[in-house]
C-alpha cells in the first residue's frame, strides 16, 4: 500500500465507501475479491477499508478473523503514528473491539489484559469499566453456576416439602403441619437468599477488581 495521500479517491476505495454501512456481508465479499487492489491504496484509504472490513467481520460473528484484522490495524496505527481515522480513535477502538472478540470467544483473561491497558489510557471510560466487570463476571461463571445449582436444589426441596404437606401431612397428620410449614419456608428462604447473595457477591467482586485495575 502507498503511504502518501496524493491519490485519495482511488476507485477501489470509492467502491468500498459506496457500500451501505450495514451491508457487512457485502463488505467482506468486496475485500476478499479485491485484496490485490488494496495494496495500491494510499495508507489512510487502506486503513478506512480495513477498519470497515474489521467491523463487518465482528458484526457477522467472525471473531477469530476479526482479531487478525484488528491486530493488523493496531500494528499499522503504531507503525505510522496514525491513531485517529476521521473522528474515530482507530487505535483505542480497534483494541476495544479486539477485546470484545476475545470475550465472545471466551478468552476472558486476554480481554481483561487489553481492557486494563485501555483504562490506563482513559481511566474514566465507562464502556471499558463495564466491559471489564462483565469479563470478571464471566471468569467466575463456574462459581456462579454452582451457586445457582445449589440454590435451585434447595428451592426444589421446598417444592417437594409443599407437595408432601398438601398430599400427606394436612390430610393425615395435621399436628405436623406447623413444623412442616417452618421447614418448607426455611428451605425456600434459604434458596432465594443463596441465589440473590450469590449473584450479588460475584458482581461485587467483579466491580471491586475493576476498581483495583483503575486505581493501580
Amino acid at each position: 500500500m502507498k503511504t502518501d495521500s496524493t491519490s485519495y479517491g482511488h476507485p477501489t476505495y470509492k467502491q468500498f465507501a459506496s457500500i451501505d454501512s450495514g451491508e457487512y456481508r457485502e463488505k467482506i465479499r468486496f475485500v476478499n475479491i479485491h485484496r490485490s487492489d488494496l495494496k495500491s491504496l494510499p495508507l489512510k484509504e487502506y486503513l478506512f477499508v480495513m477498519d470497515g472490513y474489521a467491523e463487518a467481520l465482528f458484526e457477522m460473528g467472525r471473531y477469530a478473523a476479526h482479531i487478525k484484522v484488528a491486530d493488523h490495524l493496531i500494528e499499522l496505527s503504531i507503525q505510522h503514528n496514525i491513531f485517529t481515522l476521521g473522528e474515530k480513535d482507530l487505535y483505542y477502538e480497534s483494541l476495544f473491539q479486539k477485546a470484545a472478540s476475545l470475550y465472545n470467544l471466551e478468552q476472558c483473561d486476554e480481554a481483561i489484559y487489553i481492557l486494563k491497558e485501555l483504562l490506563k489510557i482513559d481511566p474514566e471510560n465507562e464502556s471499558c469499566r463495564l466491559f471489564l466487570v462483565n469479563c470478571h463476571v464471566r471468569n467466575q461463571a463456574s462459581l456462579l453456576r454452582r451457586v445457582r445449582k445449589v440454590s435451585l436444589g434447595v428451592l426444589l426441596a421446598s417444592a417437594v416439602v409443599i407437595a408432601i404437606e398438601l398430599l400427606l401431612i394436612r390430610p393425615l397428620f395435621p399436628e405436623l403441619t406447623q413444623p412442616i410449614e417452618v421447614t418448607r419456608n426455611s428451605l425456600f428462604l434459604s434458596g432465594a437468599v443463596l441465589l440473590i447473595f450469590g449473584e450479588i457477591g460475584v458482581r461485587y467482586r467483579a466491580v471491586s477488581r475493576m476498581y483495583d485495575h483503575v486505581n493501580k
